[in-house]
């Protein structure tokens, strides 16, 4: 995420959830599962408590791509890829399409 005026990104330090939304269905992709779309359930709308670069703790209230963002940053923090939350028959179908891409792959 970027400042208000767009000029630096914006840092937020171990960053856990106070409080989300209703969940909501969003269009994700990310630079570790190339040329995958899908759409997921994020919170629209999310409190997080955080630090800054200089240690101080904050609360702010994110919203739109902005809170899913940052969700789907938390999730890379636990080891998680958003397609994970994929519902179980995207997940399948993914998860065959992906071996059979490391299978080219690994034929030449």
């Amino acid at each position: 995420d970027l400042s208000d005026d767009h000029s630096q990104p914006r840092v937020f330090i171990n960053p856990t959830l106070v409080s989300t939304s209703t969940p909501c269905m969003v269009e994700e992709s990310c630079l570790s599962v190339p040329d995958y779309v899908s759409v997921v359930r994020r919170s629209a709308d999310a409190r997080v408590r955080a630090f800054d670069r200089d240690g101080n703790e904050f609360e702010e209230d994110l919203n739109g791509m902005t809170a899913v963002c940052l969700q789907h940053e938390m999730d890379h923090l636990e080891g998680k890829l958003f397609v994970e939350r994929l519902p179980m028959l995207r997940r399948l179908f993914f998860n065959a399409t992906a071996a059979g891409r490391l299978r080219r792959a690994a034929n030449g």
